[in-house]
């Protein structure tokens, strides 16, 4: 939930009107977090756009974010 409010935020930040989860990759333990690998579709300008998100996560705190 948290990697997908961190998600929202950026594409949000840069224009976009949405972003959708499309599958998720790799899902994996990390000490008291989680590493989330997965694949979005965002939207500008009503066009979708394919990203892959690398998250990681403790609890509801975003400790690393990237999409490619």
């Amino acid at each position: 939930d948290a990697c997908m409010k961190e998600a929202g935020r950026q594409v949000g930040a840069t224009g976009g009107s949405a972003v959708r989860l499309d599958s998720v990759d790799r899902v994996e333990r990390s000490g008291s977090g989680w590493i989330i690998q997965a694949r979005l579709t965002g939207t500008w300008s009503g066009q979708p756009q394919a990203m892959t998100m690398d998250c990681r996560a403790n609890g509801s705190t975003v400790t690393a974010f990237d999409v490619k």
